[in-house]
């Protein structure tokens, strides 16, 4: 549907050594309702991707087609929140609706979709990017990206870096 190139690019970086994160939790009372709170709004924003776009199979991705805040920002913020609940809050399959790697799934794809329409990443002289507030939206959708990298294909690895070194 959309044409999507990759540039070439060496990744380079440290990996996540996720086991530091690893902290025993004090199950209080506010810390239960937090949690519901988040699994609330994971279960929320991974029924939203689905009704909200459709899915390139071909490229394994969510096919975004506004390049403009409404298309642009909300994609992001969920990119980033799902991100965090999936890899930091430990959210069980019942807390999330649906299994973790449906939503891993999801998440990836939706990040991919992001990242590949940033005009960086497009041939066509279209996309997302160098507006006043797409530093933002690439600040999101790159820490989403960060904190799942070790899930994300190369393509996709590729496709997040120029978006988050041209809006810096």
């Amino acid at each position: 549907l959309l044409p999507y190139t990759t540039r070439v690019r060496a990744i380079r970086g440290a990996p996540i050594h996720w086991q530091r994160f690893d902290k025993p939790v004090r199950k209080s009372k506010d810390m239960m309702q937090s949690r519901r709170i988040l699994a609330n709004a994971a279960r929320y924003n991974l029924g939203w991707i689905g009704n909200t776009f459709r899915i390139d199979s071909l490229h394994d991705l969510y096919i975004i087609d506004r390049y403009n805040e409404n298309g642009i920002r909300p994609a992001a913020s969920v990119c980033y929140g799902l991100a965090v609940a999936l890899k930091c809050a430990g959210l069980s399959d019942k807390e999330l609706g649906t299994s973790r790697a449906t939503a891993f799934r999801h998440v990836i794809m939706l990040v991919k979709g992001v990242a590949a329409v940033y005009k960086a990443n497009k041939t066509d002289g279209t996309g997302w990017g160098n507006d006043w507030q797409t530093a933002f939206w690439a600040t999101l959708s790159g820490q989403g990206a960060w904190m799942i990298w070790d899930s994300l294909d190369d393509e996709t690895q590729h496709m997040v870096q120029p978006l988050d070194t041209d809006e810096a």
